[in-house]
């Protein structure tokens, strides 16, 4: 464990903290929510983020369900999603598939708990839809890579992390895939060899790993978005591949090293990143290191507009990039921050538990502010099943520990007027090739037509492909593996959470 240099961390007036930081983020990003043309603000039948960003609309499903809040918001997120997923998975209008689009759609769909293999079908009229699970594994190679196919002769394009992030969409999908056929070569085949592709990509020069396209193992630099992807992919095979665990082993030790004395890790720019400490933090929490996590999450709620009397009541929740920087532009690192503020790792969030209403923001000191409604949140099982197929199970088990973080402030939620505020996030695209938005960054499929630019500070889900996640206990115990790939899914129980 790193050490912490003594008075290293600053710590916010009790006064001014929020009772729910994940919570009020989400509740802040449902305010951002446009529906129609997408020009004005609508959380109460918004059902998208501006600029038609499917990637970042994607990532605001994940959040949600990651703090348990604003089931109805991200439901008619996904519902919108489901309407846009063409353009999204084939990003030239043809037959070429993005790899992250696929992934990242296939992760909001088993979180959803909707049907991976009719994603916008309609079950009254035969179903339909998108198989985003056939897609995914379309775009599997020999080798175990997931790349986006071929969009010219010989070209070879794969996005951001989305090696990784097809690792986690699988693993979460499988209890949803109706055909057992299907179900066993997920299990047995794409999975196995998906991992055994991501191990050999480690980098060999610092131990970690990179979120380049096509990282090369013997010249690559490791980041902090890759490493934190990879351990969150990774850490649920290590006891059934030797290899697996070797890598998390060294690149969990490198990950730890890369945090900063005020708990902030740093994005592939080279900056302090919202993004990228909120992906550590995931990371850490999945892999044991809930005091380093902390950290990190002390440090994203020291960003966040808070309850401190300069701070405008519609802006509470917000995440910007920098201290004081206030809500405008803080869209795409308020949406990359909310699991990293909720320690929820990607395999850990579910649709259990999660309430229906848009929570109301509190202040710690007990006045209410924006918002429509509470909601009760949740913790992972400590348990799951050893099938192999991720569906839930209730019997702790002995095998791969996980952190038990905790919160220490209650919420109480009273109806009271959502607020909105126009904001628009100005983050630069990453490399991937799917969506249509122009704002993502991340892990995933990156919102944008665009192929080129580098990833912004704030590195969320959405730039991945299709790309870019308090009182309750995590709890121990929380992944299990049994045979070649099987992976065993932690699940929330009911309960308060802030």
């Amino acid at each position: 464990m790193v050490a912490l240099p003594a008075g290293a961390e600053e710590k916010s007036a009790s006064d001014a903290s929020l009772a729910s930081p994940d919570k009020a983020a989400v509740t802040w990003a449902v305010s951002r929510l446009v529906d129609g043309d997408g020009t004005e603000p609508d959380a109460a039948q918004g059902d998208h983020l501006p600029g038609d960003d499917v990637g970042l609309t994607a990532d605001f499903v994940i959040g949600a369900a990651a703090s348990q809040t604003a089931r109805e918001a991200a439901d008619r997120a996904t519902n919108w999603l489901q309407k846009q997923a063409g353009g999204y998975l084939h990003p030239t209008r043809g037959k070429a598939v993005s790899a992250g689009a696929a992934a990242k759609l296939a992760l909001v769909a088993a979180i959803e708990d909707r049907d991976p293999t009719a994603f916008g079908g309609d079950p009254r009229k035969g179903g339909g839809g998108h198989d985003l699970i056939d897609l995914l594994l379309h775009t599997q190679q020999k080798n175990g890579q997931f790349q986006d196919t071929e969009l010219d002769p010989g070209q070879d394009k794969a996005s951001r992390s989305a090696q990784s992030l097809a690792i986690l969409a699988l693993q979460q999908s499988q209890s949803r895939i109706k055909n057992a056929d299907v179900a066993e070569k997920v299990r047995d085949e794409a999975l196995p060899h998906a991992v055994a592709h991501l191990v050999t990509t480690h980098c060999a020069r610092d131990d970690g790993f990179s979120s380049a396209a096509r990282p090369d193992p013997k010249t690559c630099t490791s980041d902090v978005e890759g490493t934190a992807m990879a351990l969150q992919a990774l850490i649920p095979f290590k006891e059934s591949n030797p290899d697996a665990k070797k890598v998390v082993s060294k690149a969990f030790t490198w990950l730890q090293k890369q945090q900063k004395p005020n708990g902030s890790f740093n994005g592939t720019d080279g900056k302090k990143s919202v993004g990228g400490t909120a992906l550590a933090v995931q990371a850490l929490t999945a892999n044991g290191d809930g005091t380093n996590a902390d950290r990190g999450v002390r440090w994203l709620k020291r960003l966040q507009c808070n309850c401190s009397s300069d701070v405008k009541a519609a802006d509470r929740g917000a995440v910007p990039r920098k201290k004081n920087q206030g809500a405008t532009n803080a869209l795409t690192s308020t949406v990359s921050a909310i699991p990293g503020l909720a320690k929820r790792p990607f395999l850990f969030i579910d649709s259990e538990g999660w309430a229906k209403p848009t929570y109301v923001v509190k202040c710690s000191g007990g006045s209410g502010s924006t918002g429509t409604s509470g909601g009760t949140g949740g913790s992972p099982d400590p348990g799951g099943d050893t099938s192999g197929k991720g569906k839930p199970s209730r019997s702790p088990s002995p095998s791969t520990s996980s952190p038990a973080p905790g919160r220490t402030a209650s919420e109480t939620a009273s109806p009271s007027p959502s607020a909105s505020a126009s904001t628009a996030d100005t983050t630069t695209g990453g490399t991937g090739t799917g969506g249509t938005g122009s704002t993502s960054t991340g892990y995933g499929s990156s919102g944008g037509s665009g192929s080129g630019g580098s990833t912004g500070s704030s590195g969320n889900l959405a730039a991945t492909g299709a790309d870019r996640t308090v009182p309750l206990a995590l709890g121990a115990g929380a992944l299990v593996v049994a045979g070649a790939g099987a992976v065993v899914f932690a699940r929330r129980r009911r309960g308060d959470r802030v």
